[in-house]
């Protein structure tokens, strides 16, 4: 084989697409990504199978105006692996999903946003295995666009379930 073949080779393959940054174009199929969402569907399954604790709770803040409800599901060594987050205010509703892996990192981010001026918006935030963002993709699915949203990612999901209100 030619040597800028088995350069081309090397440098495209799977380990040498990892080692490029994620963009725009090749986020679906990067080997991070792919990664990233392989984690999530064992987390699905494992809570579709009952596998993790589940807790719940829910608070009133900012003197009434907002509704949180929060999930926080462990695994049996009681590492938190799924924390959802549900609520709203008199302008805008939504949720956000986040994944964590068995070392604790955050790993993807799935919010929706929804406002009353018919904003639909979806976020989506991956992380790679030391917790730093690669990638984020946001879609404005209808409406003329809304500020607001799910705020910073939570590193320490069990302490925000413990101060909802922060």
């Amino acid at each position: 084989m030619h040597p800028i073949v088995i350069a081309a080779l090397v440098l495209t393959g799977p380990s040498g697409l990892r080692q490029q940054p994620v963009t725009d174009i090749n986020w679906r199929h990067h080997p991070t990504i792919v990664e990233v969402r392989a984690l999530v569907a064992v987390i699905d399954s494992t809570v579709g199978h009952g596998r993790l604790i589940q807790r719940t709770d829910s608070a009133v803040c900012d003197g009434g105006r907002v509704h949180l409800t929060a999930h926080l599901l462990t695994d049996s060594a009681g590492r938190t692996r799924k924390y959802v987050l549900v609520g709203g205010s008199d302008d805008s509703a939504g949720d956000a999903t986040y994944y964590y892996d068995a070392k604790g990192y955050l790993r993807f981010i799935f919010a929706r946003t929804n406002a009353v001026n018919g904003t639909r918006r979806e976020d989506r935030i991956y992380f790679d295995s030391t917790g730093t963002q690669v990638f984020a993709n946001h879609r404005q699915l209808r409406g003329p666009g809304y500020a607001g949203g799910f705020g910073e990612p939570i590193r320490d999901p069990k302490a925000d379930f413990h101060s909802l209100c922060g």
